[in-house]
């Protein structure tokens, strides 16, 4: 029997993804899954393990003098505890020295040198085991159904988050031409949450809490495009270098298509700064409005209107309005007193805003300087929907268009007034 041993090195960020990929296979597992399948190449690493419901595939760039793709199974506990000794011990100054005896071109044991704790971890290796064979052979070889970026789908998935705060069985998610919809099921009621797509993503999927938590760690610093293939409660997605399969509860897809007992819808809007500095600038001048802290923005339509209500006080004032992603009624209360008027910058001329739903009937209200995706907010204020103050709103708005509409007449008259002189001037002069 041929022997030989091949000595590799690993950098940081390849210790830090096989000791990831490691600690996500269940160590209690008796089926095989407690173990972690590598495959070196002259170029890569590629691992594949997790357990039977929730599968992945990575791989990572590498170099070493391999001629020809080695394969093998390691404990992943055993993997673990010599790269996390590692990690914990070496302060940067000694490398980590693994040692791979192979017998016929088959690998039967791994060695780690942890010369500067004067310590060897060694182990005995398998060969590719049948349960990461029938792994690939169902999660891996998949028709892909749809594609959307990384990054789009892991902020959908932030949002989805940031709704529900992970409490829910069930989710339908879908992205059409204009905006994200999720339907969500937490074991009472269904409802249904939507918000405008800021990126044209067409795909849909259903996945339940456990699944959005390894999604978004799998997703949050790739920016590469997905591959999309559900089937039912199962969920594939293939990102070029990582492939993951989930495979969930059989009473997912019964989720879709159901009606929501009610649905929330998120508003982006844009508005003309100088207005709302000055009317936000005004308020903090009015003692009454000091002392209860609060005022109120009211949607209606495209219209937007800010203003404040009291027994002995009434304020209001329409706000230029550049875009509203989507005809919606409703108020909400803010604390004007979170705003400081002299940090408000009248360049650029716009504020990019939006009123996002949280979990347990939260809002927040934030104000952006850019539309670029990721910009970061000047103002995050709590906000709390007031539907019962929808009637006096609706009042104001009323007492308001119809100001605005005279006032355009008054104009519209004293044109008419001032071309009949300019006609009299003209014809005096003949």
């Amino acid at each position: 029997m041929a022997s030989s041993q091949l000595q590799i090195e690993l950098n940081d960020q390849q210790i830090y993804e096989i000791l990831h990929a490691a600690k996500q296979c269940p160590s209690r597992a008796t089926n095989g899954f407690e173990h972690l399948q590598l495959t070196l190449t002259s170029f890569s690493i590629t691992m594949l393990g997790g357990s039977s419901d929730n599968l992945f595939k990575k791989t990572i760039p590498f170099h070493s003098s391999v001629c020809s793709p080695l394969s093998f199974s390691v404990v992943a506990d055993f993997l673990c505890s010599a790269l996390e000794m590692y990690t914990q011990s070496n302060h940067g100054h000694d490398k980590l020295e693994i040692t791979i005896t192979t017998e016929d071109n088959q690998a039967t044991s791994i060695s780690f040198g942890l010369c500067f704790i004067d310590s060897i971890r060694k182990q005995s290796l398998y060969p590719v085991l049948p349960c990461h064979i029938d792994a690939v052979n169902k999660a891996f070889s998949r028709p892909h159904q749809m594609s959307i970026n990384c990054r789009d789908l892991y902020d959908d998935l932030k949002m989805v988050a940031q709704h529900t705060e992970g409490n829910f069985k069930a989710v339908y998610l879908k992205g059409s031409q204009k905006h994200i919809t999720a339907l969500v099921d937490d074991g009472h009621e269904i409802t249904e949450y939507r918000w405008p797509n800021e990126h044209t993503g067409i795909y849909e999927i259903i996945f339940d809490d456990k699944t959005l938590t390894s999604l978004q760690l799998a997703l949050s610093y790739n920016s590469s495009d997905a591959n999309l293939s559900q089937f039912n409660h199962e969920l594939c997605i293939d990102t070029g270098d990582q492939q993951l399969y989930f495979e969930q509860n059989q009473s997912l897809p019964k989720l879709k298509g159901k009606k929501p007992n009610r649905t929330i819808e998120d508003i982006k809007f844009i508005i003309d700064k100088f207005y709302f500095k000055q009317e936000i600038d005004s308020y903090s001048k009015i003692r009454e409005i000091k002392i209860h802290s609060e005022a109120f923005l009211y949607f209606n339509n495209k219209n937007i209107m800010l203003f404040y209500l009291s027994k002995s006080t009434e304020i209001c004032r329409l706000l230029n309005v550049k875009e509203v992603s989507s005809p919606y009624e409703g108020v909400f209360q803010f604390n004007p007193r979170s705003i400081s008027a002299s940090r408000i910058k009248l360049q650029p001329k716009q504020f990019v805003c939006a009123i996002n739903h949280t979990y347990n009937s939260n809002y927040i209200l934030t104000f952006k300087n850019s539309l670029e995706k990721g910009a970061p907010a000047m103002f995050t204020l709590d906000c709390t929907k007031r539907d019962d103050l929808k009637p006096f709103a609706k009042k104001l708005l009323a007492e308001s268009l119809q100001m605005k509409e005279e006032d355009v007449d008054i104009d519209k008259s004293h044109v008419g007034e001032q071309m009949a002189c300019v006609g009299f001037f003209d014809q005096d002069e003949d």
